[in-house]
């Protein structure tokens, strides 16, 4: 009850203080205040667990949502890049929060994802942090359009269909592959497959 009613507590002080700061036109202050009541809610744990991709690239402004929860790689564009050098700006995040990529010339959304996903998997496994993420929120894809194969080589093996693209969870003992003597064993995979 304690920690419910504290993090009840921190949201309505956070909601008044960016009030205040929207209606001192500092908009700059409201994105460093956001960040900091992030950290008063969600443990690093919880945060550390979740990592959003997106792909959408008139995401823009949106970003700030995502990175209430989570780190976000988002893709390059000129909406993205100008949400991204704000966030940058007020100096809250380190380099982690929010990292660009590049897409490759004539590639499409869908294979811009399937290409980046083990890069940033390299970022966020249990190799690169303790705990490793387990959950992907893909934006601006849907679950009908990739392949799963990256995503199952990466152990992932929930999907869930969301408005705006998809989540892919670890859960449990998990198939996936393993090297073996220099052959890759694939092993049987649980998958489920629901909408949000």
């Amino acid at each position: 009850m304690g920690k419910v009613f504290r993090k009840a507590i921190i949201g309505i002080m956070a909601s008044a203080g960016l009030a205040f700061l929207s209606l001192l036109g500092t908009e700059g202050g409201a994105i460093v205040f956001s960040i900091w009541w992030i950290g008063q809610i969600m443990s690093i744990d919880e945060r550390k667990s979740r990592v959003a991709l997106v792909l959408e690239p008139m995401f823009g402004n949106e970003c700030m949502t995502q990175l209430e929860r989570m780190p976000v790689w988002i893709i390059d564009s000129p909406q993205n890049r100008a949400a991204v050098e704000k966030i940058r700006k007020a100096g809250v995040l380190d380099e982690s929060g929010v990292t660009t990529f590049q897409p490759r010339e004539g590639e499409s959304l869908v294979m811009a994802c399937e290409r980046i996903v083990q890069s940033l998997d390299d970022h966020y496994n249990e190799r690169s942090q303790t705990p490793g993420y387990s959950e992907l929120a893909v934006i601006g894809v849907s679950l009908g359009e990739v392949s799963l194969r990256p995503f199952w080589e990466l152990n992932f093996d929930e999907f869930v269909r969301t408005a705006t693209g998809f989540i892919a969870r670890r859960r449990g003992n998990r198939g996936g592959t393993s090297e073996n003597g220099g052959s890759t064993i694939y092993r049987p995979f649980r998958i489920s497959f629901s909408d949000a």
